[in-house]
Order: structure tokens, then sequence, then C-alpha cells
């Protein structure tokens, strides 16, 4: 049923990033949800740099199209995601349920 199929799909995902093949997983990663995207970096099968990176080219490919970006903090993004990484090989993110899942905060003034 449903658990088989997410199972075999979270598989079919962590052996595209163990693969380092990272593009090929881009599909995947852009069809999850955020708490899958977490458990990922959790169990350490993508690190939160290489989906925060994921993501960062996704806005800068495709905000042409909307603008709706105005300032995006790269270098923060890729520091805290780093930090996040870091946290999970020492086994402090357990308290931390969407650790490593971007945000992106669209202020509407």
């Amino acid at each position: 049923g449903t658990f088989r199929y997410i199972t075999m799909r979270a598989r079919r995902l962590a052996n595209s990033f163990q693969r380092s093949s990272f593009s090929s997983a881009s599909a995947e990663l852009l069809n999850l949800h955020a708490v899958e995207i977490a458990r990922h970096v959790r169990e350490r099968s993508i690190s939160a740099e290489k989906v925060t990176e994921f993501f960062i080219e996704q806005v800068e490919t495709r905000d042409h199209e909307t603008c709706a970006v105005l300032r995006l903090s790269r270098e923060r993004a890729l520091e805290q995601a780093r930090g996040i990484d870091s946290k999970v090989r020492d086994g402090l993110a357990g308290d931390l349920p969407l650790a490593g899942v971007p945000i992106l905060i669209k202020d509407n003034i």
C-alpha cells in the first residue's frame, strides 16, 4: 500500500543521493514533503547544505519569472545549513523536527 510506496520512493531517493548524482535526485527532492527532507537530512542520506544549495539554485533559476524574491541570503543560508549538518553529525538535531529544510519567507508590505 501507501507505506510500501513511500518506503520504495525513499530508498530510490537515498540511492540517488548516495551515488553523488544530486541532479538526478532533483526531481525527487522537489516532490518531497518537508518532513521527508528533514528525515533524509537526519539519516544523513543528504546534507542540509546540499538541500539548501539545490533550493537556492531553484530560486535563482526561476525567480526571473515571478520576481518574488527581493533578497536571497545565499551565504547565510549555507552557513546555517552547515550548522545543521554539524548538529546532525553530533547527534544534536533530534529535537529539531524540520532541521535541514530551507524556508523562504515572503514579506508582503
